[in-house]
């Protein structure tokens, strides 16, 4: 493969609707920052959309092909016995892999990694973007936690077919290095065109943002605890949470009937532009999950100049540095959480956007797409 070469992208999205999140972020900065062409076999919710059938659609202002192979909104997960995406999406694969020609697929999930080395002819390079022990653990939103010994096979069976792979984050990285040593670890970067941080921070009321998918692995339940301290302690920080899922109307009840409306508000879930313009509106930045893999937003928000209060699971990359852009916590509570708040408010903008001065999307989508099975491996 070169930097010239067509990258079929084979993972259950839709192109053109994109959330900003890890996995969407990632493809998207591939398509925008690199030379290579980009198609896409995915899924679509959108009814005017053929199934089956190729079609023209535009990402990050580039032309791109497109070819849905299953319809579904991706964003609606159903209670009770239901069918996981990635199985529809793969079904639906098999249905219509006859359309797809021989190429160099890119998967993010190792189940799509492995149908594509069945279903599909050509070389794939698999990225992993979720430590496995969180992913499989009992905080996980995944249907894997109840099927951790068929993902340690499929794993096991992308390695050795993978032509390279790259993992988003540090803590497994080790785990798959020993299984396969030309494993690389990659990091997550920040769009400068979108996320860059104000002269000085806003005055007004001072705003604590917390952005994610509303479900288990982030654990919204503990901003919330955050919130409730800020009310029990007289604290005049405000919480603003940004983003969708299945525990948003549960934990609107939760603030009616203990009438904490004051003190957290939601958003909805939101384009990357309107996130980057709740950051440089914010005063700091707070994330509460339970494990991450190479967190974009944390990144993101930093470049906007905020500082960050983490737990431990949120910065698998150990971004953050006491005294200079932020502080993890290991104590799961609302009150420790509040008072690392209180004692970041005062770091600068300038050393928190220095922090990741590094991470600039475009040299760091490059160096990784660049990188090729006979070349040394590093660290982007």
């Amino acid at each position: 493969m070169n930097l010239t070469s067509e990258i079929t992208v084979v993972e259950h999205l839709d192109p053109e609707v994109m959330v900003p999140s890890g996995i969407d972020t990632i493809i998207h900065d591939f398509v925008r920052f690199s030379q290579p062409s980009f198609r896409f076999v995915g899924v679509t919710a959108r009814p005017e959309i053929p199934i089956g059938v190729w079609t023209k659609v535009r990402v990050a202002s580039k032309t791109c092909d497109f070819l849905p192979v299953a319809r579904f909104d991706r964003s609606v997960k159903g209670s009770g016995v239901r069918i996981p995406h990635s199985v529809r999406f793969i079904i639906g694969l098999a249905r219509h892999r006859k359309r797809i020609n021989e190429g160099y697929f890119h998967t993010h999930r190792v189940e799509t990694g492995l149908a594509v080395s069945i279903l599909l002819k050509g070389p794939f390079s698999q990225y992993i973007h979720n430590d496995s022990k969180g992913l499989l653990g009992g905080h996980s939103d995944s249907s894997w936690k109840n099927l951790r010994g068929a993902y340690r096979i499929i794993e096991s069976l992308v390695l050795a077919r993978a032509e390279g792979i790259a993992v988003f984050n540090r803590t497994d990285a080790p785990r798959l290095q020993a299984i396969r040593k030309d494993v690389r670890v990659a990091q997550t970067w920040y769009d400068p065109a979108t996320f860059y941080a104000p002269e000085e921070r806003r005055a007004g009321p001072r705003l604590v943002v917390w952005v994610g998918r509303i479900d288990e692995q982030k654990d919204p339940w503990l901003a919330l605890d955050v919130a409730r301290a800020m009310r029990a302690e007289g604290s005049d920080l405000r919480l603003v949470m940004v983003g969708e899922g299945p525990l948003r109307s549960s934990l609107e009840t939760a603030i009616r009937e203990e009438e904490l409306d004051d003190y957290v508000r939601f958003t909805g879930a939101l384009g990357r532009t309107e996130v980057a313009d709740y950051l440089r509106k914010a005063h700091a930045f707070l994330m509460t999950s339970h494990y991450e893999g190479s967190p974009t937003v944390l990144v993101e928000a930093l470049a906007c100049g905020l500082p960050a209060v983490c737990t431990a699971g949120s910065d698998p990359d150990l971004i953050l540095q006491s005294e200079l852009n932020g502080m993890r916590i290991d104590d799961r509570t609302g009150a420790s959480l509040l008072a690392a708040l209180q004692k970041v408010l005062p770091y600068s903008i300038e050393d928190c956007v220095r922090s990741v001065a590094s991470r600039s999307a475009e040299p760091s989508v490059v160096k990784l797409l660049m990188s090729r099975r006979e070349m040394p491996y590093a660290d982007v």
